[in-house]
């Protein structure tokens, strides 16, 4: 997000919030809030998720998706500027733990389908892909209660750079990431090393509110500081299009498995990928 698209968000909350207080909220209000969240992304983007299969249970049974805390990554160089110590001019040491903590995350990708994906998330269970897009998801995941809401709720397409890029990013003074909106410094959690860039990742992201004076009675989803999760509700139907077996499963197995995704009310599109079945070819010889 550059510094126009910045000034544009910034201008168009603003509008929002003036016709709020006059007219009360609406739906059209919400679908303005959530489109200045929807960062370097149509709403009508196509998005997938690969999980083990014990999980899909699990979202299937509780009607929930989870978002974790950024700093259980593995990669070292992700959310690097929250890892990082700071430093003032005059030497003192600046420690960004508390920021850091205020925010969760779920990945997904732009990719259909790639060997390398399924192997990045195979575990020693049968695996699924879940299919969604960017404005099923958000439009679950934004609590137009939240009274912070427009500082809660986004989702975004990662931005691949060079190691060295990163640390230039974040060699200069940082004061401009902590801006009131923090929308700068969501921004800082959608840049990876180009050495993923295969996986095309999209990322839904919560930060925590940090006013804990405001009334949260009415929002749905409730955090807890204190976990590494945060969950939301779902109607697993409206979001979830389409669930995808990894193609190593067996026949048998599918068919089971199948049978206890319909067992918990799963409607949509179930099958197999085909990444690795035999393909026949006529070719004309002359």
């Amino acid at each position: 997000m550059n510094s126009d698209d910045i000034e544009k968000r910034a201008n168009t909350i603003h509008a929002l919030d003036f016709q709020k207080s006059h007219n009360g909220m609406t739906a059209t209000l919400k679908e303005g809030y959530i489109e200045c969240n929807i960062i370097d992304l149509k709403p009508e983007t196509i998005i997938y998720r690969i999980i083990p299969f014990c999980r899909l249970l699990e979202i299937l049974e509780n009607q929930k998706l989870t978002l974790v805390k950024p700093r259980l990554w593995e990669d070292p160089l992700e959310n690097f500027l929250l890892k990082a110590t700071g430093e003032t001019t005059n030497g003192e040491k600046v420690s960004f733990e508390s920021i850091r903590e205020a925010f969760y995350a779920l990945c997904w990708s732009l990719r259909e389908e790639c060997d390398g994906l399924w192997r990045t998330f195979r575990t020693k269970q049968v695996s699924v892909k879940l299919k969604s897009s960017v404005n099923k998801l958000i439009d679950s995941f934004y609590d137009i209660e939240n009274p912070f809401h427009y500082l809660s709720y986004f989702i975004g397409k990662v931005e691949y750079i060079s190691d060295n890029d990163i640390r230039k990013v974040f060699s200069k003074n940082i004061d401009r990431f902590f801006s009131s909106d923090n929308i700068l410094l969501i921004n800082t959690l959608l840049v990876k090393r180009a050495a993923f860039n295969y996986e095309q990742e999209v990322r839904l992201i919560f930060n925590l509110p940090n006013n804990d004076d405001e009334d949260y009675s009415k929002v749905k989803n409730r955090w807890n500081k204190n976990s590494d999760c945060f969950s939301f509700k779902i109607d697993i139907n409206s979001v979830i299009d389409e669930i995808v077996f990894e193609p190593w499963v067996s026949k048998d197995d599918y068919k089971n498995m199948e049978t206890n995704i319909r067992n918990l009310n799963y409607n949509g599109p179930i099958k197999r990928s085909d990444l690795y079945d035999e393909q026949t070819f006529k070719v004309r010889i002359s």
